[in-house]
């Protein structure tokens, strides 16, 4: 049976790593990555997309992706077409309607509703 000393050494440990890996992720890299795609994101209008195709980037294993070509109203009623490259839509098919985020100055700038909220919330 292992010690007392021993086993709140070990708590004391758990909390240290914790607190440490709470810190890093709010206030080190991840939280300005984090930060700086929030103000990025601030010009996002969500709107709904259909799915026109969708096509391998060429990479096997690893870098293997998927790239999206939607087709979307703008603001204005104009119909866009711009390409997300993102496995943020695994199950979904040509003609299926999404959910997506575009950037008013940048129209060819999209994101995946899940990215967006994931990123804002």
């Amino acid at each position: 049976m292992q010690s007392k000393g021993a086993k709140i050494a070990f708590i004391v440990i758990l909390i240290a790593f914790a607190i440490g890996a709470y810190w890093f992720y709010n206030h080190g890299p991840f939280a300005e990555m984090n930060n700086e795609a929030k103000k990025a994101y601030q010009n996002y209008v969500k709107t709904e997309a259909t799915i026109v195709s969708q096509e391998s980037n060429g990479r096997i294993g690893k870098g293997a992706n998927t790239i999206w070509t939607m087709q979307f109203k703008n603001v204005k009623g104009e119909v866009v077409t711009a390409t997300m490259d993102k496995n943020a839509l695994p199950t979904k098919e040509n003609g299926d309607k999404v959910n997506i985020y575009y950037n008013a100055e940048n129209l060819n700038a999209i994101i995946s509703e899940e990215h967006y909220n994931e990123v804002m919330h």
